[in-house]
């Protein structure tokens, strides 16, 4: 048995009965899971009876795992019967007395899904971008494919210049004192990239080959070695050799080198094709996401913070699988940003505010609409998965499972949704 007792906003407090047949099965069940945790007097261990040990180390001793076993069945039924969506943990607010075989009460508090008040959602009016690929976009791409085919040449008759590559030795001290990471030896550096100290790579321009200079910098009061942080130091380097990238010419000969059409004119042509779609496609996700934008602006919804909190963690926990997907930590993140987790979390928020509030509003417009997701709309899914991993429609049926199931169609009414906005929109 169970009762609201009030609702505010998106916060439910719920009172649930715990019978005293159901609690005593459950103290049963606990004391026969751990009775061999219990060791007693005169009792070899896991033998004394419920009685002697409840007497020994008191009556209470199961109560709180018997509650943990109640607990998740007397909760589902009671938000089955209220038809609550809950969207965060259930906080036991007050429990009742427990008295051995008698009934007693739990009252918690829990979030469920806010409310949504729908605005006008269809024949939205959103100005779509035009797309145009310039001949300085083309050009732009092109000098990128020179510069990727480049050759270094070795410079034998000038000094260093800014955007020049050099190979160097130096070594750094701090009050005449070296310190650690302040070495290197045939060092590669390219002039001009700021990958040293501020005001190092300056002053190797002008330099010649194999000439020794003493280098004056100060380290950033924010440098990440504390015991150099706003120290002058001096790095004495040798410049052993200077190099200068030399592009290939843009001719038709370049363009078999480096693709399969034989001339400048037809790679333009592709680049300027392969420019267009993605441009296209930005376009497109663009004015899909401003449709969308729109639609919840017209809308109302009290989002709970708990549910922001909760997809916040999710893009968090996403955010360091993607890191460790490339060979990092997320301690790496944090040491060469200088943040914390805290900090990321904070720079998340707003995203995941907006989020939420969109899946809210999607959610209960398709509800509206009642846009349902057929087997039809799910085989289509099914093969368009197949292609993009390339692999056979029934693998990607295995791997998505009964349980993924019902996620993948949420997503492809969701979808379906965004469709009908788009199709609406002026």
């Amino acid at each position: 048995m169970s009762e609201i007792l009030k609702k505010e906003k998106s916060l439910v407090t719920l009172k649930m009965t715990v019978k005293g047949e159901d609690f005593a099965k459950a103290i049963d069940t606990v004391f026969k899971k751990n009775r061999t945790r219990f060791a007693i007097p005169g009792f070899r261990k896991g033998k004394a009876p419920r009685k002697i040990v409840e007497s020994y180390y008191g009556e209470g001793v199961f109560y709180e795992e018997a509650l943990n076993e109640v607990f998740p069945v007397i909760f589902t039924e009671a938000i089955k019967d209220h038809e609550l969506d809950v969207v965060s943990r259930p906080e036991i607010e007050e429990l009742g007395e427990i008295q051995s075989g008698e009934d007693f009460d739990v009252t918690v508090q829990v979030y469920v899904r806010p409310e949504v008040t729908l605005g006008e959602y269809k024949e939205l009016q959103v100005e779509k971008e035009e797309v145009e690929v310039t001949d300085e976009e083309v050009n732009q791409d092109l000098e990128i494919k020179r510069e990727q085919n480049a050759r270094m040449v070795a410079i034998e008759d000038r000094p260093a210049k800014d955007g020049d590559t050099v190979v160097i030795d130096f070594q750094g001290k701090v009050d005449g004192v070296a310190f650690d990471g302040g070495k290197g030896e045939g060092y590669t550096l390219v002039l001009g990239s700021n990958s040293f100290i501020e005001g190092f790579e300056a002053q190797i321009v002008g330099m010649n080959l194999e000439e020794v200079k003493d280098i004056n910098v100060t380290f950033p009061e924010q440098y990440h070695s504390e015991d150099l942080q706003g120290k002058d130091a001096v790095f004495t380097v040798k410049l052993h050799e200077i190099k200068e990238k030399e592009l290939p010419e843009l001719d038709d000969d370049f363009v078999m080198d480096i693709s399969e059409f034989e001339t400048l004119e037809e790679l333009k042509a592709d680049i300027r094709a392969k420019l267009y779609e993605t441009k296209k496609a930005g376009a497109e996700t663009a004015y899909r996401n401003a449709i969308i934008d729109k639609a919840v602006e017209a809308s109302t919804v009290e989002v709970p913070d708990v549910m922001i909190e909760n997809e916040v963690e999710s893009m968090a926990h996403e955010f360091g699988q993607n890191l460790q997907y490339q060979g990092l930590q997320l301690e790496d993140y944090f040491k060469y940003t200088k943040s914390n987790m805290m900090d990321l979390k904070g720079q998340m928020r707003p995203d995941a505010e907006r989020k939420v509030r969109n899946s809210l509003v999607l959610d209960e417009i398709s509800k509206a609409e009642n846009i349902e997701v057929s087997d039809e709309d799910l085989e289509k899914e099914y093969t368009k998965m197949a292609e993009q991993y390339k692999m056979e429609v029934e693998k990607v049926k295995e791997l998505v499972g009964r349980t993924d199931v019902e996620v993948l169609k949420d997503n492809i009414r969701i979808q379906k949704t965004i469709d009908l906005l788009i199709a609406s929109a002026k």
